[in-house]
């Protein structure tokens, strides 16, 4: 099993086209800060959303997850190889 821990990646924002999935998955404030997430809007928390309890997501968020995750193995698929 392989765990991928996300936080924000300016490399991946900086990807993003859709300027409507810009504007409500990264913050409104401290966009330079990598610990800064949304606070509001239908990606509230994004990437941080909870492993715990209530697992569902709606399907844009799940999509957007997807994406990043994707990206991120991508983008390190080097680190990714040497593990297996």
């Amino acid at each position: 099993m392989t765990l991928v821990y996300l936080s924000r990646t300016f490399g991946w924002e900086d990807k993003l086209t859709d300027s409507r999935v810009k504007w409500n998955a990264l913050p409104l404030f401290n966009r330079d800060d990598p610990t800064s997430i949304p606070s509001s809007g239908p990606f509230k928390g994004f990437p941080h959303y909870s492993t715990f309890g209530d697992l569902e997501m709606e399907a844009n968020q799940a999509n957007l997850l997807a994406d990043l995750t994707g990206w991120v193995v991508k983008n390190n698929a080097g680190i990714f190889s040497q593990a297996f």
